[in-house]
């Protein structure tokens, strides 16, 4: 019995597909763990397929089924309990700062204030990335109208640190 050369192909084919399914079982016992744990702790989205596939010598679409697979069988996170979290952790930060502020320790106050205006922007930039706050003008423009800018406020509870000459500040 003789086979025609498109059989003989075929034949080819199907013994590489066959070949390459049992290659892609047993390295999907190998590299499945470990995607597994790498979506765990990075997330979804923080692991580039591409590079995964080059490494573990597996085509991308293998390992994109895999995240799919993996991310279907997790647990859905409550995004309620999760906005809490961050707002209860952002809130306790910004009550430190005002005891580090209000401290007779010129050092601690100045570094009180530094850590406060680096909790709002930390929060003010969340915010924005989330969507919960317009994004702010990175340039403002002055279209003629006079602009009155009030640096101190006489009647705020704050200590004035910049007004004290032996005042050092620690560079930031």
């Amino acid at each position: 019995m003789s086979l025609r050369r498109s059989q003989v192909t075929k034949l080819r084919r199907y013994k590489m597909r066959t070949d390459t399914r049992k290659e892609l079982a047993i390295r999907k016992g190998e590299y499945y763990p470990k995607l597994n744990k790498l979506i765990e702790e990075l997330g979804e989205w923080n692991i580039n397929q591409s590079d995964l596939s080059r490494e573990w010598n597996i085509p991308t679409t293998t390992i994109h089924r895999w995240t799919k697979q993996i991310v279907d069988q997790m647990d859905a996170i409550d995004l309620t309990e999760v906005g809490r979290n961050i707002k209860s952790g952002f809130l306790h930060n910004i009550k430190v700062c005002q005891r580090l502020i209000l401290s007779e320790d010129k050092a601690t106050r100045v570094a009180g204030i530094r850590t406060f205006n680096d909790t709002a922007d930390h929060l003010n930039r969340f915010m924005e990335n989330f969507g919960y706050k317009e994004k702010v003008a990175e340039k403002i423009e002055n279209l003629g109208a006079p602009i009155n800018i009030q640096i101190n406020n006489p009647n705020d509870e704050y200590p004035n640190v910049e007004e004290d000459e032996n005042n050092t500040v620690p560079p930031s």
